[in-house]
């Protein structure tokens, strides 16, 4: 896996996060990262919640598999997503 860049950026229409699976609208703020695999270009969404996480854990990209952030230990997520989202006004259902 090779990453090409990470920006954040406002997008355009709906978009899910790859981290948590949680919708957001068009217009929110996301990390859209971008790369290829095995010849295959592909980009994925990142919410701030799962962006920190992700940050703060030391993780590697290929070690997450879609919506694991949230699921692979949902109290911590919780308690991120509680301190990350006091600050924000986009958030996800």
């Amino acid at each position: 896996m090779h990453i090409f860049g990470a920006k954040i950026v406002k997008t355009r229409k709906p978009h899910r996060c790859y981290g948590c699976l949680r919708r957001f609208p068009a217009g929110a703020q996301l990390n859209r990262v971008t790369g290829t695999d095995g010849g295959q270009a592909w980009s994925a969404y990142w919410c701030k919640v799962c962006d920190t996480i992700f940050q703060e854990s030391g993780l590697h990209g290929d070690d997450i598999c879609a919506g694991e952030m949230k699921t692979g230990d949902p109290d911590a997520w919780e308690g991120v997503r509680r301190r990350v989202e006091a600050m924000r006004e986009d958030v996800g259902e």
